[in-house]
C-alpha cells in the first residue's frame, strides 16, 4: 500500500476516534430469513458466485518445488494441484479417467512424480497423461490413452498465491492469470502486489466444519460491532471499538480495522505515519475469500458452502522471515486469530439454528455497510446467471 493512501486513511481513521464515529451509509437493511435456507437460492447461488470467479487455493510456497501438490473441493469438484517437472502448476480434477475414484487423498505433499488409482492402478503422470493401464490389450484395446488423461482445470501463481479457476471448462486449458486481472479492480491488485506476498512463507492452516449457512460466515466477518461482545478472550482489547473504515473495489472490499495504539500516530511527525504495524487491514475477494494482513503475518479464511445448511471455514497463514524468527509472537497472534475464528463460527451455528424461531427477517445496520454491499454483489450475479440460464433455454 503506497505511502499516500495509508496517510489517507490514518486521517480517516483518527477523524472516525475523535468523533466517535465510523464508516456508515444507506439505511438498515431487512434481510428475509429465507435467504439462508432456501434450497433454490442456494443452488443458484452457488452456481453464480461460487463457479463464476478465479479463487485462491493456497500460497505460492506450498508449490514451490517440481512434485509439491496440494488436493482440494472447489464448488463440489475434487481437485489436485501439482507442479509439473517442467515446473508448470497443474490443477486436474481428482478423480481416476476410469471408473472415477480419487486419486489422490493427502491433503498435500512432496515428491509426487506419478497418480496411482487406488482402485484398478491406472496410472497418471503431473501433467495429467495416462501412461500406464494394466492388462489395456486385453481388457480396454480400443482406449487411446492420450484421449483419456485427467481432466483438467486453469490454474496459476500471481500475487504470491496460488489461483484455481472454477469457470474453465474441463477441456479447457490453459486460462491466463489475466483471468485475475479482469475481476479484480486494477487498484486493488496494485495494492496487493505492494505486499509482496510471494516473499512469505507458508505457515500452517485448518479446516472447521460447521451447520451454518455460506452466508452467514461471510457476513460474519464484514463487520467490527460484535468485537468486543463475541471476543471477551481479548483481556487487553487491542482494538479501538467499533471503528471502521469501508473501501469499495468493485465487488470486492477493504476494512481496517484500527488497533488502540494508532492514536500515538497523532503526535508524531506526518512522515512517519505507517498504516501495518497498527491496524488490521482485511481484504475480501467476492464471494468467500478473506485476507487479514497484519504486522509480520497474513492469513487467508474461505467460507465454502456444503449444504444449505452447512459451510466449511479454511485457514491457512503465511509470514515473513522476520516474522517466522519470532516464532512464539507469531503462534500467539495466529492462535488468538484461531480462538476468534472459532467464536465467530459458533455465532454463525448459532444463529442458523434459531432461524426457525419464528422471526421471520435479520436486520442490517447502517455501520454494517459492507454486508448490504456483498448482498448487493450476490443478488447482481444472481440475477445476471438466471438471464444467461434464460437466453440459453430460450436459445435451445
Amino acid at each position: 500500500m503506497d505511502i499516500a493512501t495509508q496517510h489517507h486513511l490514518i486521517d480517516r481513521i483518527l477523524t472516525h476516534l475523535d468523533q466517535r464515529s465510523t464508516d456508515a451509509g444507506g439505511e438498515e437493511r431487512y434481510v428475509p430469513i429465507g435467504d439462508y435456507l432456501d434450497p433454490q437460492l442456494y443452488a443458484a447461488e452457488v452456481e453464480a458466485a461460487h463457479r463464476s470467479r478465479p479463487l485462491i487455493v493456497g500460497h505460492a510456497s506450498q508449490l514451490a518445488e517440481p512434485g509439491d501438490f496440494l488436493t482440494d473441493e472447489i464448488a463440489g469438484t475434487p481437485v489436485l494441484l501439482v507442479r509439473d517437472a517442467a515446473g508448470a502448476v497443474r490443477c486436474h480434477v481428482n478423480v481416476c479417467r476410469h471408473r472415477g475414484f480419487r486419486l489422490v487423498d493427502r491433503p498435500a505433499g512432496a515428491g509426487l512424480r506419478e497418480m496411482i488409482c487406488g482402485y484398478h492402478a491406472w496410472t497418471y503422470d503431473p501433467t495429467g497423461e495416462l501412461r500406464h493401464i494394466p492388462d489395456q490389450k486385453r481388457c480396454f484395446p480400443g482406449v487411446d490413452r492420450s484421449a483419456r488423461g485427467l481432466l483438467p482445470m486453469s490454474a496459476w501463481v500471481d500475487q504470491g498465491f496460488i489461483w484455481v479457476d472454477p469457470a474453465t471448462a474441463p477441456s479447457v486449458w490453459p486460462v491466463p492469470r489475466a483471468r485475475v486481472s479482469a475481476e479484480l479492480d486494477p487498484r486493488l491488485l496494485a495494492e496487493l502486489a505492494s505486499y509482496d506476498f510471494a516473499e512469505d512463507s507458508y505457515y500452517g492452516g485448518k479446516v472447521i466444519d460447521g451447520a451454518f449457512n455460506w452466508k452467514l460466515g461471510v457476513e460474519a466477518f464484514l463487520e467490527v460491532y460484535h468485537f468486543q461482545i463475541l471476543h471477551p478472550a481479548m483481556k487487553n482489547y487491542v482494538f479501538a471499538p467499533e471503528v471502521a473504515l469501508i473501501d469499495h473495489f468493485g465487488d470486492d472490499i477493504r476494512l481496517v480495522a484500527p488497533k488502540k495504539e494508532i492514536t500515538v500516530l497523532a503526535g508524531t511527525p506526518r512522515e512517519q505515519w505507517r498504516l501495518r504495524p497498527r491496524v488490521t487491514v482485511v481484504y475480501f475477494l467476492f464471494p468467500a475469500t478473506f485476507l487479514f494482513v497484519e504486522k509480520r503475518h497474513a492469513s487467508v479464511l474461505q467460507i465454502r458452502p456444503t449444504g444449505v445448511e452447512t459451510s466449511r471455514a479454511l485457514t491457512f497463514h503465511f509470514a515473513r522471515t522476520d516474522g517466522l524468527h519470532r516464532l512464539a509472537a507469531l503462534d500467539r497472534n495466529i492462535g488468538g486469530f484461531l480462538q476468534a475464528l472459532d467464536e465467530d463460527l459458533a455465532a454463525c451455528e448459532s444463529i442458523q439454528a434459531g432461524l426457525r424461531s419464528g422471526q421471520e427477517q435479520l436486520l442490517f445496520g447502517r455501520n454494517e455497510n459492507a454486508l448490504h454491499a456483498f448482498r448487493d454483489t450476490l443478488a447482481r450475479r444472481v440475477a445476471a446467471a438466471a438471464g444467461r440460464a434464460d437466453v440459453g433455454a430460450a436459445v435451445g
